[in-house]
Parts: structure tokens; C-alpha cells; sequence
């Protein structure tokens, strides 16, 4: 996108750690050295590259426009900076310059609120939510901190992202992985953002492999203990005058034999 035309570079770095650079104009026809041999598929190539370098400085500069309009009517003129003797605007002052005069001049922070900056870094977070949460905490103070001329350097940023982390007691290998990979004094926040949000992509993963296998277990159990359940209730009411809820083996009529003539002789 064109946010790199519109926020102040030490805002821009937090989420591209490649500074911002307008697309160059391209002139207005593909022009080739001269005394030059190229091959006919190496000039369409240049010609294709021209084409894309110049719609992307047109659709740069269509978007500057319609910014610059978008803000000249949205922002009263007792607000915009003197441009000479009874005239006020923004005169050649780029996107960026425009909101940081903003920023300067109408966005004053309150002590209460630097000091409410302070305590919001130290937030505990829950590793049930997403760990883009922890991220946009930190970066959401780190924006209020330069709207209120403090400065927040990387190392700020990942020491608060750090401590968030290991308040959790549950990335203690994957801190370990980070600290080797990222030596002290080293690090930046793009690459802290990187590999944390791999590590939890790696940790929600596990979590819901584990929740749907004890679901599947205790499911299993639970119909083990169903038919036990069953069957201890239906012994609970059986009684010999009533029939039991499974088959009954019920033996033929016994045979009678003759009268023993035992007696008889004795």
C-alpha cells in the first residue's frame, strides 16, 4: 500500500523495516542507451518494465492527490499552517510532513496519559488469544508514544514483547531459540514479530491437536462408563420376579421321570 506516503518514518518502521521511497518517474517513453545491441526479447522486456514502472507512478500519484484533496476539505483552514498574507494551506508540504504538523501542533498528550502509556506496556497477556493482540498492545503504545514525543526504540518494543511472553511460563525452548538466534543488542521488531507469531502459529496448533484428542478420549470413555452405567442400573432394578433388559436363556420343560420303586422294596 501507500501507508510509507503518509506516516512519519519512526511509525512506518514498525511495520516495514525498509524505509519508504516514492516510485521514481519513469519519463514519459522507454528510452534505450544508446550505441547498444539488445536482442528483440530483451527490448520488450525493457518496454514491459517501463509500462509497470509508469502505471505504478501514475496510481502513486493519483493517490497523493486524492489525499491531499481528501484532507484540504476535511480539516478546517484555522487549522492548517500560513502560507502568506491571509492565506492559509498546506502549500508543497508532502502527506507525511502534513501529518506530522498535525501530530505537532494538535496532538498534545496529557501527563495522565503518559503515564497511563506506561502501565499499559506492562499488561499481562493471555496465550489464549491471538499473539497478534500482544503485538498490536505494544505497537498501539508505541504510536501514542510518539504522538507524545517519546522515544521508543526497538529494544523497548522487545523487551516489553519479551517480558509479556515469558509472563506465560510457556515458551521457555522457543525464548531460548530466539536469544540464540537474535543476539543482544541485534534484534529488530519485524523479525521479533516473525518468528513469535511462528512459534505461536506452532503452540495454537498443538493446542487444539491435544484438545480434540482428549475430546475423542473422553468421548470414548464416557461411552465405556455409559455401558457399564447401563447395565449397573439395570441390575440395580432386576429382581427375580421381573425380566432383565438382555436375553434369557431359558431352559426346555424338565423331563419327569417315573416314580423310584426304592421304596417299594423296602
Amino acid at each position: 500500500g501507500y501507508a510509507g506516503l503518509l506516516l512519519q518514518p519512526n511509525i512506518y518502521r514498525l511495520s516495514e523495516p525498509t524505509p519508504w521511497q516514492d516510485t521514481p518517474d519513469p519519463g514519459r517513453n522507454c528510452e534505450l542507451p544508446p550505441n547498444a545491441f539488445f536482442t528483440a526479447n530483451e527490448i520488450s522486456n525493457r518496454k514491459h518494465r517501463f509500462e509497470q514502472d509508469k502505471l505504478e507512478r501514475t496510481n502513486q500519484e493519483n493517490f497523493k492527490r486524492a489525499m491531499r484533496d481528501a484532507i484540504d476539505d476535511g480539516i478546517p483552514d484555522d487549522y492548517k499552517p500560513g502560507q502568506g498574507v491571509g492565506v492559509r494551506g498546506f502549500g508543497t508540504m508532502t502527506l507525511s510532513e502534513i501529518f506530522e504538523y498535525m501530530y505537532n501542533h494538535y496532538g498534545v498528550v496529557s501527563p495522565l496519559e503518559i503515564q497511563k502509556l506506561s502501565r499499559q506496556l506492562d499488561q499481562p497477556w493471555n496465550p489464549n488469544d491471538p499473539i497478534e493482540n500482544l503485538f498490536k498492545n505494544i505497537e498501539d503504545t508505541a504510536l501514542f508514544a510518539i504522538v507524545a514525543n517519546k522515544t521508543f526504540m526497538d529494544h523497548s518494543l522487545i523487551t516489553s514483547g519479551k517480558c509479556a511472553i515469558m509472563g506465560t511460563n510457556l515458551f521457555r525452548e522457543e525464548m531460548r531459540e530466539y536469544n540464540r538466534q537474535n543476539p543482544h543488542g541485534m534484534e529488530d521488531w519485524i523479525t521479533f514479530k516473525t518468528f513469535w507469531k511462528n512459534a505461536y502459529t506452532d503452540y495454537d496448533r498443538d493446542q487444539q491437536t491435544m484438545a480434540a484428542s482428549g475430546y475423542h478420549s473422553a468421548n470414548n470413555i464416557a461411552k465405556d462408563l455409559g455401558g457399564v452405567e447401563m447395565m449397573m442400573t439395570a441390575s440395580h432394578h432386576f429382581t427375580p420376579h421381573s425380566t432383565p433388559p438382555w436375553p434369557v436363556f431359558h431352559p426346555p420343560n424338565p423331563i419327569k421321570m417315573p416314580p423310584s420303586n426304592k421304596s417299594n422294596n423296602a
